[in-house]
């Protein structure tokens, strides 16, 4: 790996049809022009000579960048250098390498190479490096480099037979958990992606008016058409059915084969039914676990655990699927397996909030609901009744978040469960804690209320709701990095100054 290595050949073919399809468009415009222009033989002659030059240009450009483009590990770096005609040359500190992944998309598995993507703390959205098409075996030889070798500070980066010799496929793997059939149609029936598509079904329509000038006449001809045919009620369950199935359709495809598995530092995740994606994650770059049960999955006891990995893309990336589809009674059984830092916590019971805090999360919320009850009544006084139905529907909203929040403590573990329609259990660990915050305000500081709020290594905050100030402090305690095991908090703690 020390000495610079190309890419797979088929690389120039990956090329050569990405940029000819960036050249459809272009290409036909200048055919049209030609013939609009010109005419007969002789536009077909400028078209035919134009085009020619085009794909020649596009085959050369292919194989020289394939000829120039090499990558080599060296000095603890991760070297590329690319480009036709003018070189760039990409060095990467194997210490800043987040995440090393590999892609097959369907011409990938065609031609047996995969698509390796490694990835900084950076947060850009696109991948820091991206080797088109490499072999399994250098793709599992380039990993081994990157993400082991650095794990060791370099020592062994001058021992080419070492990384030459061990591939990431040989790496003993101590547990394995696949995502049955079955389980993944029933991920898929609750996934509770139907509002996903419903909401992808506006920018449909409206480049389908762009596209197709839709006036409207056509939208009432269709209507009309449509309701001949079904009734509304039947045309809306019609259009609910099929978002449904394009929502279950989309689970199948992205989860398809769903697989996770840990060896001594790091979960694998594979997945993906026409693009595979294999996901290496370091263990300690683990900032948190969230255990999310959506309204359909909720009363079947299932959920779906996600990992926030620190540096993993951008922010909203950075929290990934560990598993699609849970007992929520197994789930400190998987962490015990997969994440065992986080074993106890998931086995510690969940502690309900202060009393004191119904009020604020309950009444404080009536106001707004109540004045706009009484303005529908007093503008539109034949239906503006109706909106009197808001307040027992505001009321009953945040009394079911309080009664489903709650917080936890186990020794360098501090847990939060939150609803808004899902409900999201998080649990987060001391050691990826940037800061520890206690704040109130004036009103809740004279009932003795307070939260908690805490920044984690991945950029990400934290509250929780309002606690009894004297857990809040508690929690500050617990989570300081320097406190030794079983300390308690005693007089001379300067957390004591906090009270």
């Amino acid at each position: 790996m020390n000495s610079p290595q190309r890419l797979h050949p088929i690389t120039v073919l990956f090329a050569i049809s990405a940029n000819l399809k960036n050249m459809v468009i272009p290409l036909l415009v200048y055919a049209g022009i030609n013939l609009v222009n010109r005419g007969g033989g002789q536009a077909l002659i400028w078209i035919a000579v134009g085009t020619g030059l085009v794909v020649l240009f596009i085959i050369t450009q292919a194989v020289l960048s394939w000829y120039r483009q090499v990558y080599f590990v060296e000095n603890d770096e991760f070297r590329m250098e690319r480009g036709a005609w003018l070189k760039k040359k990409i060095y990467i500190p194997l210490k800043r390498i987040q995440s090393v992944d590999n892609v097959e998309t369907i011409w990938h598995r065609l031609f047996g190479v995969v698509q390796v993507r490694i990835e900084t703390a950076s947060g850009k959205e696109e991948p820091e490096a991206v080797l088109e098409a490499v072999t399994r075996s250098a793709a599992d030889q380039l990993k081994y480099a990157l993400m082991h070798q650095k794990a060791v500070g370099g020592a062994e980066s001058k021992t080419p037979a070492h990384l030459n010799g061990e591939t990431d496929r040989e790496k003993p793997l101590l547990h394995t958990q696949r995502l049955s059939h079955s389980s993944l149609l029933l991920a898929g029936l609750t996934s509770g992606r139907l509002g996903v598509v419903l909401a992808l079904l506006g920018p449909i329509l409206s480049f389908a008016d762009d596209v197709f000038r839709i006036d409207e006449g056509m939208i009432r001809g269709a209507y009309l058409w449509a309701t001949g045919i079904l009734s509304i009620g039947w045309l809306l369950f019609t259009v609910l059915l099929f978002s449904w199935l394009i929502s279950i359709i989309s689970t199948f495809v992205q989860d398809y084969r769903f697989t996770i598995s840990r060896d001594h530092s790091h979960l694998i995740i594979q997945k993906g039914l026409l693009e595979r994606r294999r996901t290496l994650i370091p263990l300690r770059r683990i900032q948190a676990v969230h255990l999310v049960e959506n309204l359909a999955r909720q009363p079947l006891g299932y959920a779906t655990l996600h990992i926030e990995s620190a540096g993993y893309g951008t922010e909203e990336d950075q929290k990934l699927v560990a598993f699609p589809l849970l007992k929520r009674s197994q789930a400190a059984i998987f962490l015990e397996r997969f994440l065992p830092e986080f074993t106890e916590a998931a086995q510690a019971p969940i502690q309900p909030l202060p009393r004191r805090v119904w009020k604020r999360m309950v009444l404080y919320f009536l106001p707004l609901p109540l004045l706009l009850a009484a303005a529908l009544t007093w503008f539109f006084p034949h239906g503006g009744s109706w909106g009197w139905l808001l307040l027992p529907l505001v009321f009953l909203y945040h009394h079911w978040r309080y009664h489903d929040a709650g917080w936890m403590l186990k020794e360098r573990v501090v847990g939060f469960r939150s609803r808004r329609l899902n409900r999201v259990t998080t649990w987060l660990p001391g050691r990826a804690m940037q800061s520890r915050t206690l704040r109130y305000t004036p009103l809740s500081r004279r009932v003795n209320l307070a939260s908690f709020r805490t920044v984690l290594a991945s950029g990400n905050r934290y509250d929780s709701h309002w606690l009894e100030k004297k857990d809040v402090i508690r929690l500050i305690h617990q989570m300081d990095p320097e406190r030794k095991r079983d300390e308690k908090l005693n007089e001379d703690s300067p957390f004591q100054e906090l009270q």
